[in-house]
């Protein structure tokens, strides 16, 4: 279905086949502002919420759903969990349990806690996140399902190491425990046909909202990404054409993506990454989701490259002797 859908709309004479790239990209602006605004509010690097100013009444009402939905997770984990007087350590006391690790005295007071009245952001030790994050994540959106949410980011030596690597992941996780709040609350869903695919559109969905909030490379998986061979070998057996026709559609995704990032970098235009997050957003399907990346690029892939840098350098050489 999703290369049906791709060959409809891959046609330049196709009215459906482009859009007014100006007019979503304000509004685009407009819903990049109220999320991104969500997500700073709730890692405590924005003091309040922030008004939703959106054109478009359909985005606004589902921004003001989403944004109502985290609230009440947020007001809810506060009165539960009491997060706000913990320590860092009693903060991840129940992950340390879960993952069997054991930290010294002098190991817990080198971990430190920030927003613990929103979502808290844990900060440990390169060395210590290591022993309890095994599988090589930059930073963890920790969503338990009994139990307080936060974020885990390692402290590396280099400070500027830290500046650019917390900049871009503690947005980055913070969306991940919205989206998760939002999900449970009911306010975000999907129209795909079967449990598997609403599975996999969600967690497709989820990761690549993290990074236009974060402005990060445009990039999605499913949890079949993380399968070992054998838990393949069980799932295709089970799903049968169904987890081929997914992990396609996946690949068939990310590729647009990344075409169109690299237009979005090499045309005239202003657009960011950031942009495309209201169109995931607004996205109910794999299928809806291609649509509107097609329809994107060709809107793209229409507008001038930008002017190649001169060599300055041109007509030197050099002698090797």
């Amino acid at each position: 279905m999703l290369n049906e859908n791709r060959q409809r709309f891959d046609r330049t004479d196709n009215p459906e086949s482009k859009f007014e790239l100006r007019e979503y990209t304000e509004e685009a602006r407009e819903f990049a502002s109220s999320y991104r605004g969500l997500v700073d509010y709730l890692s405590g690097e924005a003091e309040s919420l922030p008004d939703i100013e959106m054109s478009n009444s359909v985005d606004a009402e589902k921004m003001k759903s989403f944004t109502d939905a985290v609230q009440r997770r947020l007001e809810s984990q506060l009165e539960t969990y009491n997060t706000a007087e913990q320590d860092a350590g009693e903060l991840i006391a129940g992950l340390l349990e879960r993952v069997g690790v054991s930290l010294s005295d002098e190991e817990l007071g080198s971990i430190q806690a920030a927003s613990k009245d929103r979502v808290p952001a844990v900060y440990i030790p390169k060395a210590i996140y290591d022993k309890m994050i095994r599988n090589g994540s930059r930073a963890v959106a920790y969503r338990p399902k009994e139990g307080a949410s936060m974020v885990l980011l390692p402290i590396y030596k280099k400070d500027q190491h830290n500046s650019r690597e917390h900049a871009e992941n503690l947005p980055h996780e913070t969306h991940h425990v919205a989206w998760e709040w939002a999900t449970r609350e009911g306010a975000v869903t999907n129209d795909e046909s079967s449990p598997i695919r609403k599975s996999a559109f969600a967690m497709y969905q989820d990761e690549m909202m993290a990074r236009a909030a974060s402005k990060g490379s445009l990039f999605g998986y499913t949890h079949m990404s993380s399968m070992s061979e054998e838990g393949r070998r069980q799932a295709k057996e089970k799903y049968g054409e169904e987890f081929d026709d997914i992990a396609s559609e996946v690949t068939a995704l990310n590729e647009m993506a990344d075409t169109i990032q690299r237009a979005i970098i090499q045309r005239e235009t202003d657009m960011t990454t950031g942009d495309v997050g209201l169109m995931v957003f607004r996205a109910t399907s794999f299928e809806t989701l291609m649509s509107s990346f097609i329809q994107l690029n060709n809107s793209l892939q229409a507008i001038p490259e930008k002017p190649k840098p001169v060599d300055t350098m041109g007509g030197w050489g050099s002698v090797d002797t």
